[in-house]
């Protein structure tokens, strides 16, 4: 549990870690990190939330369905490489977007399954929680197809989303390795450093992937 601004938050394990924090600090998008090297710091940041994650499961590994929220979630499906060719992990994909001037999400595409296997996890990764509008529709795919036991995996929380999340979804664990009364939402809800308002780590997507929205590759 932690606690923020006189807030508690049962449901959210803060995994405070050096590497965590360093690699955070290394893709503040005023740096420029060129894209291999961007990867590599989201890996560490998912390798050790992921790593908090399985050492706590009591089930088997085999029992956990991996949901990635396209398409920044690509970060951690490349950190479970090694668990994923060693067990038979199904993975399912939800396709989230948030409209930028409302803010409001839309689920465009899922891949789910018809039924659930007895006792399975779904384990939910995505980089970056602002509003918590994606991760929320997310979440009402995976509870109406029957999952029960929800852990969302994220690397940088605010806490305006731990809040909207502990209102509508109690019930759901959540793992980040950043989040704290330091970092917020600028007017357009992003995330940013509050004392300085710099973005934290800006479009994940667009940076992870090399390419942004709108089709412009980015040559670094």
């Amino acid at each position: 549990m932690i606690e923020i601004d006189g807030v508690k938050f049962p449901n959210v394990i803060y995994v405070e870690h050096k590497e965590i924090n360093d690699a955070v600090k290394l893709m503040k998008p005023s740096l420029d990190l060129p894209t291999v090297q961007f990867r590599q710091q989201w890996e560490i940041v998912f390798e050790r939330l992921l790593s908090k994650f399985f050492e706590n499961l009591n089930d088997s590994e085999s029992n956990v369905g991996l949901t990635i929220v396209l398409r920044a979630a690509n970060a951690g499906f490349l950190a479970m490489k090694e668990r994923l060719l060693a067990h038979s992990i199904p993975i399912f994909t939800v396709w989230a977007n948030r409209d930028e001037e409302t803010i409001k999400a839309s689920i465009l595409h899922c891949n789910l399954p018809k039924e659930i296997p007895k006792g399975m996890q779904a384990l939910m990764v995505d980089p970056m929680c602002a509003t918590a509008t994606s991760i929320d529709e997310t979440i009402k795919e995976l509870k109406s197809c029957g999952f029960e036991a929800l852990t969302f995996v994220c690397g940088i929380v605010t806490p305006e989303g731990l809040k909207f999340l502990k209102d509508e979804h109690p019930d759901v664990k959540i793992i980040t390795g950043l989040t704290g009364p330091n970092i917020g939402l600028n007017k357009k809800g992003y995330i940013i450093y509050l004392d300085t308002e710099e973005p934290v780590a800006g479009d994940v997507g667009d940076r992870w992937m090399g390419i942004t929205g709108d089709g412009e590759l980015i040559h670094k």
